[in-house]
């Protein structure tokens, strides 16, 4: 079935149903209704590649994320695609897993798609080379998410992952806590050293020293906070500052298998954290904010950074 069939069927022009279908152009409410309802009747389903080529643009947004698995992504990603799909725009997804080499081969596989932008999480920060250049030379636009790229200059949005990491942990200094114990990420990713920085400025302003054996690195992953909180136990920390959710989960794995009490903190605030029987320290993260400004760079094609700051808050 064509949309030409449906117009003869239904005894009106083809530009009158290609107006119903794509909600655009001036038609009669009854006249519109009864073409939806036919469609529907008939599990009628467009052409989108066909009506896109023809109209010489792409209603496709291609996003890149490093782990879907990651709480705050999956979150963030629901939040863009509702969005994007009240502006009738179709979402692709792709997840690399972490993983450079899947990066690059999504990055080409990308270049060869028809999309209209390119949303991306890199998986890390510091490159030598800008990973998103043949996105650039395909002329197709990027907006850069969560994570900026070091040595490149890009438009995106992101966290102040320094402001949000510097007033939790004044908040654990004001409540007395000096041996805190901090689980990062990788030193090649932004947000991971923005909130580390973050945490050293409120240890400056309370003019105490940070000690270097109360800071853990590894990955944003559960098994991370494992090996971290096991570690900075044996510093008799009295307070536990994970830099994201996964790395949260796997420290608090720990500390129910061995009853300890601390204080506990997370950067992000999310969910799963709100049903434990825990008093937790957490910022929360303005998805909505974050996705207004990401439409925003996305409508008026300019070039900018923005940043979202998060929102402080105690779990009770």
């Amino acid at each position: 079935m064509t949309i030409k069939d449906i117009a003869k069927n239904l005894d009106v022009s083809i530009a009158t149903v290609s107006r119903a279908i794509n909600g655009t152009g001036r038609i009669k409410k009854e006249t519109k209704e009864k073409i939806l309802n036919y469609i529907q009747e008939i599990r009628y389903i467009p052409n989108t590649i066909a009506i896109n080529f023809s109209k010489q643009e792409s209603r496709n947004i291609a996003i890149i994320i490093p782990d879907i698995a990651n709480v705050f992504f999956s979150n963030l990603v629901s939040c863009i695609c509702k969005r994007y799909k009240d502006k009738n725009y179709n979402i692709i997804l792709y997840n690399t897993l972490n993983n450079i080499k899947i990066e690059e081969d999504t990055i080409k596989n990308i270049v060869g798609q028809r999309v209209n932008t390119v949303i991306v999480v890199p998986v890390l920060s510091d490159y030598d080379e800008n990973p998103l250049l043949p996105i650039i030379e395909a002329k197709i636009p990027c907006i850069l998410l969560d994570r900026d790229l070091e040595n490149f200059n890009m438009n995106g949005v992101f966290l102040d992952n320094f402001k949000g990491s510097y007033e939790l942990t004044k908040q654990l200094l004001k409540e007395g806590h000096r041996e805190i114990g901090i689980i990062v990420g990788k030193e090649e990713i932004t947000s991971s050293e923005e909130r580390l920085k973050g945490y050293i400025e409120a240890f400056k302003e309370f003019q105490i020293k940070v000690k270097e054996e109360n800071i853990f690195r590894g990955e944003f992953n559960i098994e991370t906070g494992e090996k971290g909180i096991l570690n900075l136990l044996k510093k008799n920390i009295t307070a536990l500052y994970a830099i994201n959710n996964q790395i949260f989960l796997g420290a608090l794995k720990i500390l129910v298998k061995e009853k300890k009490e601390i204080r506990l903190s997370c950067f992000e605030n999310i969910e799963l954290l709100d049903v434990l029987d825990f008093e937790i320290l957490s910022c929360e993260i303005p998805l909505e904010k974050i996705v207004d400004a990401l439409i925003g760079i996305f409508e008026k094609k300019i070039k900018e950074k923005i940043y979202i700051e998060p929102i402080l808050k105690i779990k009770k």
